[in-house]
Formats: structure tokens, sequence, C-alpha cells
């Protein structure tokens, strides 16, 4: 009876105190996993200092507990880094690989700290051990390459070692290409034979971003050469010509236009894309007369194409052809009645024939199509100016300056009006606010020094 008592009193004591180990246990576990979880999501960077200490406090009672979990000291090594006790976090790190000597993160990250505590060669050789034992257990993942790369950098490695890393990188990814590529040509290498290395060359988006960088650092000439491997790994991809094209345009390189698309047109002869990308070479380089014999020749394919009417219109008038600019802008109205481009080359065409008459007539014709069109107003006005008829000409200007203020043909043209008026003080009053206006309008400082001349008289 009295071993019963004695064993039942024994259980009120111990049966609490082992429910409250175990639920100590429990609790020390989910708040280190929870500790765990958090700084995965969080940058370390907004942690405070206050609640770094009172993560570390728990992920201590849980690693003295012995729950063998090889995140935690990971995460608590993460905690030390923050705190810059290199020395804390790497002995946490090797726990941590000692728990799970597979896991490649683990590895990096003691390779960090001691390139951190690199001072000597000893630290030096450890980080690059640790680089080494990632890349063997995680030979697939670029990130790891990328930033081993920038590590053995630090780390003072040749050249030839840092760029094969970002060269394996970019073989597993393109996701850090940009960053490579600054990297290396900030820090290591400029020349073009190294950017080209790192670069798998039968990928084409990582050779139109090594065209594309290459161009923003104003070496066209190199970028040129990705964009033309491009278009021999893809000769009938017709956007890739168009990227091109759109490059040396801004390049004012505009033979290339002359040699990339009649390789795409022997694929497709009638092409539009082609067609239009070989005549505004051509038209670019102001040879007319080539531009103008494919122009013929799509419209041979596309009698009706409006844009081909157009841009033959524009040619022919170019070559002094008015009558066949004429005969092609009129067509364009037959196809299209409103279309603005056809009216407003129709009146130039006709000013630049000598034929005023008519291109009076259709500069009404087009101002009564299209009055709200500011820039059409201020033609109509330019013929009415030309055949004399002044005060006409002003008011259509002053009805494009109630629309804009500032709008430079219409000031041009009253000081002009004004002066052949023989209004020297108004003309004078729309140049110089013409001027203020447009500073850099050379024309305007000739017509004020004219009108100077002329109050002189």
């Amino acid at each position: 009876m009295k071993l019963f008592k004695l064993t039942a009193l024994s259980g009120f004591i111990f049966i609490p105190i082992i429910i409250s180990c175990i639920e100590y246990l429990i609790w020390s576990r989910y708040w280190a996993e929870s500790i765990h979880n958090k700084i995965k999501r969080i940058p370390l960077d907004i942690i405070t200092a206050e609640r770094i200490k009172n993560y570390k406090q728990i992920l201590d009672k849980a690693i003295k507990l012995n729950i063998p979990d090889s995140k935690y000291n990971y995460t608590r090594a993460e905690l030390f880094l923050k705190e810059g006790s290199y020395s804390s976090a790497r002995d946490d790190y090797i726990k941590a690989i000692c728990l799970e000597p597979t896991n490649a993160l683990y590895h990096f990250k003691l390779g960090e700290v001691y390139l951190k505590q690199s001072i000597d060669e000893i630290y030096k050789n450890k980080a690059i051990d640790e680089f080494k034992k990632t890349i063997f257990l995680n030979p697939t993942n670029s990130y790891f390459r990328f930033l081993i790369g920038k590590n053995y950098f630090y780390l003072g490695m040749d050249k030839e070692f840092v760029l094969e890393e970002f060269k394996q990188s970019l073989n597993l990814s393109l996701l850090y290409q940009d960053e490579i590529m600054e990297f290396v040509y900030k820090n290591i290498s400029k020349e073009y034979e190294d950017l080209n290395y790192i670069i798998p060359q039968n990928n084409i988006e990582a050779l139109q971003r090594l065209g594309i960088f290459l161009d923003n650092k104003n070496r066209w000439e190199e970028a040129k050469k990705e964009f033309y491997k491009i278009l021999a790994l893809e000769p009938k991809d017709e956007k890739y010509y168009v990227i091109f094209t759109q490059r040396a345009d801004a390049r004012k390189d505009f033979a290339v236009r002359l040699d990339i698309w009649p390789k795409f047109l022997k694929f497709y002869p009638a092409n539009k894309t082609g067609l239009s990308g070989l005549i505004y070479g051509y038209f670019n380089l102001k040879d007319y007369s080539s531009a103008l014999k494919i122009c013929e020749e799509a419209l041979r394919l596309y009698p009706d194409d409006v844009a081909f009417l157009l841009l033959s219109g524009n040619l022919y008038s170019l070559l002094g052809e008015y009558d066949s600019a004429i005969s092609n802008f009129k067509k364009v109205l037959k196809l299209e009645p409103l279309n603005r481009q056809a009216h407003i080359q129709l009146v130039k065409v006709y000013r630049d024939k000598n034929d005023l008459t008519s291109s009076l007539y259709y500069a009404e014709k087009m101002y009564q199509l299209f009055p709200a069109d500011i820039e059409m107003t201020s033609i109509y006005a330019w013929i009415l100016f030309q055949k004399g008829l002044y005060d006409e000409a002003n008011t259509l200007w002053q009805e494009c300056l109630r629309k804009d203020p500032k709008y430079y043909s219409a000031l041009l043209g009253l000081g002009l009006s004004f002066e052949h008026k023989g209004d020297l003080e108004k003309a004078r009053y729309y140049y110089e606010k013409a001027k203020a206006i447009y500073p850099d309008k050379e024309e305007l400082n000739t017509h004020l020094e004219r009108i100077k001349g002329k109050q002189k008289e």
C-alpha cells in the first residue's frame, strides 16, 4: 500500500514535469522553425538588431536542447553574419554542414564567410575549396555559378577562372546575363573577345542581349557582329531583321539595310516588310533611283498598296517626276479619300511644280476636309502667301496660334508676311517671338538682321 501511494505520488510529481518538458521541446521547435521560415522570406537588412537578438535566443534554446536540424544552425549563422560575427557564423555553417554535408547552399555560405575573412592564403584556399564543393554538389545552379564567379574575382583568381564560371552560369540560364556582362565590363575586361567568350553562341536571346549591351556602350561595329550571328542562326525570321534594322537606323548605318534585306527577300520575295526595308535603305542613302526601282517592283506585286503608292509618290517628287508623283497621290485618295499624307503631298507637289493655282485648289480642299488640323492649315496659309494673298494667309496663321501659341511655322509665316506688306515692326515682333521660343533657329537671325537693315534705311 505504501509502495502504491509512493508510486502515485511520484506520478503526480513527474508526469506534469515530463509534459512540460515535451511542451517546451515542441514550442522550442515551433519557434525555431518559425524564425527559419521568416528569415527565408524577409531580407536580413530590414530586421532590427533587437529582433536579431531575440531570434538568436530562441534558436540557442532549440540547438541546446539537441534538436538535430541543420537549418537552425544555418539560420543562426545568417544572424551572426548580419551582426558581422564571422567566426560565430563560420562555426554554425560548419555545424550545419556536419548535419547535412550534401547541402550545396551551406558550403557556398561557408565559402563566403571564408572570403570575408580572407586576410591570408589559408582562408582564401578554404573559400575556394568550399566553392568547388558547391559546384560539385550542385553543378546546375546558375545563380551559384554567377556568385562564385564574382567571388573568384574578389579572391584575386585569374581572369580565365572567373570568366569560366560566368560562362557556365549563362549556359545554364540567362537570368543573370545583364548583371554578368556589366560586372565583366566594369571590373574584368572590356575586350570584345572576353565578353563574347562567356555568351552561349547558339542562343539567340543571349546574342541579342550582348548586341544590345555593346550598342548601348557605343560599340556598334562589335554589336553588329552579334546581330549577324543571329541572322545566321535564324535566316528566315523577320523579327530579327527588324530588330537589327532599328538598331542600325539609330546609328545611321543605313547600309545594313542594303546588306540584310536582300538576303531575307531570297526566302520571301514578295514580303512587304522586306521590300520596305530595302526601299528605305536606298532612300536614307539618298539613292532615290534605286529606291524607286524597288518600289515599282513592290507596286507590281501590290498595285493598290497605299504605303507603296505614297512612298513611290515621294520618290517621284524627289526625282522631279512631278506628274508621276501626282498620279500616285491621286490614286491614294481614290482608295482612301481622307488620307492625310496624300492630301499634304499633293499640295506640295503642285507647289514644287510651280503650279500654284492647282496647289491652292487642293490646299483649300484639304482645309475644308481637315479644318482642325494645324499643320494642314499652315500649309494652306503658305500657298496663299506664295500667291501674294497676305491677309488671307495671316488669318489662317493667327488661327494656328490660337491652337498653339508656339507653333513655329505660323510665327515665321506671320513675320515674312508682314515684312512683305512693309509692316516691319510687326514682322520684327513675330521674328523675335519665334526667336525667344526657338533660339537655335539660325534663319531667324538672318531675318532679324534684314529687318534691322531695312529699318535703318
